[in-house]
């Protein structure tokens, strides 16, 4: 079953999920089966974790927030229910920063300009490929989806996170990642989250702009996917 991308992105759901199934190295994993899976930082607008469904999988949906963690598991219980999941979930607390076993996929998104913010995003790399070496499988793969800084971003720096000194990437970072992919140009920040059915009108109207208007602007989009592979990283 294929899973509506508002059910795993959350906000600007389309936008992210185009960067996402744009990557070639998504789509080899997602033709794979049994996999064990790892989301990190998952929260209750948002779980992608649900994209790798179809491979009937072991999928751990991770968090950070604690004081959440009910509503978190409440409203992932409904979400099996109602989408009819065939892979197996649970739910659990996650340190990004002490993860003890391995995967065959570990996704973070919009996690990595959180925990790096600022200047310490020139430790992202670094973090990136210490989690492909210890923490995947052989031809695992560890995915990244972030939030970009566009040519719009100016004009926005006081809202929501980027008032929180969020690092928003560039496709000219973590530039050992096997793969990135961007898109995007006006969907910048949340309106679904705080407008409701009309932020999502208006954020599916924008995304179909976004279509038209990415190939000029495509060296600065708002969501840069990066995937690193096992393959291709040396382990000690």
């Amino acid at each position: 079953m294929k899973i509506n991308p508002q059910h795993t992105f959350g906000w600007n759901a389309d936008v992210w999920n185009r960067a996402f199934i744009g990557s070639n190295e998504v789509n080899k994993i997602l033709a794979r089966k049994n996999l064990k899976v790892l989301e990190i930082g998952a929260g209750i607008h948002s779980q992608v974790a649900y994209v790798f469904d179809a491979t009937e999988s072991d999928i751990t949906i991770g968090h950070y927030d604690k004081k959440n963690s009910c509503n978190l598991k409440k409203i992932i219980d409904k979400k099996i229910n109602d989408l009819d999941l065939v892979s197996q979930y649970k739910v659990q607390f996650i340190d990004a920063f002490n993860l003890n076993e391995k995967y065959d996929v570990i996704i973070l998104k919009s996690v990595l300009g959180g925990i790096f913010k600022g200047n310490d995003f020139a430790k992202a790399e670094e973090y990136c490929q210490k989690i492909v070496k210890e923490n995947l499988y052989k031809n695992g793969a560890l995915i990244t989806i972030d939030n970009g800084k566009s040519v719009l971003d100016f004009f926005i720096k006081n809202f929501g996170a980027r008032s929180r000194n969020w690092h928003l990437t560039t496709l000219d970072e973590l530039l050992t990642a096997d793969e990135k992919i961007g898109f995007g140009l006006l969907s910048t920040i949340s309106l679904s989250t705080r407008l409701g059915i009309i932020g999502f009108k208006i954020e599916k109207f924008l995304y179909y702009i976004d279509l038209i208007l990415h190939p000029l602007f495509s060296s600065k989009p708002t969501v840069i996917c990066s995937v690193f592979t096992k393959k291709h990283i040396q382990c000690n």
